[in-house]
């Protein structure tokens, strides 16, 4: 059950820093849309699909995940 509980977690907290990052990506090629090239947008995908797969990266005091802790909202699941 633990293994279970941990699973989710992690599988939460994963989806929703994706969810972030594609929010970030969409916004950046909506004003960058006509200035930046093809190479570029493709570039920014290729990070997210890195980041989703290599989940684990540096910590930063600057980080907008620090902003909302997945560990006070996992101690809320039953």
């Amino acid at each position: 059950m633990i293994i279970a509980r941990t699973l989710l977690i992690y599988l939460v907290n994963t989806s929703f820093m994706a969810s972030v990052l594609i929010c970030l990506i969409l916004l950046v090629k909506l004003i960058f849309k006509r200035h930046l090239g093809a190479r570029f947008h493709y570039f920014i995908w290729f990070l997210l699909i890195i980041r989703i797969i290599f989940p684990y990266a540096p910590e930063s005091r600057t980080s907008i995940f620090n902003a909302i802790s997945i560990n006070r909202i996992s101690r809320h699941m039953p």
